[in-house]
């Protein structure tokens, strides 16, 4: 994803994104991922089950403000 501002994202290539990475930490390829809303950044780890559901969640999350 690019870091252009949310009102320069494209909501389809947003969900394409997010979907793309929900996968990817479901079959355990990436260690870490991060989230950024403006000012706010939030990395999660992926090495626990807990961990992974955190980072899941909040896909879904975005998911449903994503319109």
């Amino acid at each position: 994803m690019t870091e252009d501002s949310h009102d320069d994202v494209d909501p389809e290539e947003l969900r394409r994104d997010l979907e793309e990475t929900a996968l990817q930490i479901q079959r355990g390829e990436l260690k870490s991922v991060t989230f950024t809303d403006g000012a706010v950044e939030r990395t999660f780890p992926l090495g626990t089950e807990e961990e992974r559901d955190a980072a899941l969640l909040t896909i879904r999350t975005i998911l449903g403000q994503v319109h």
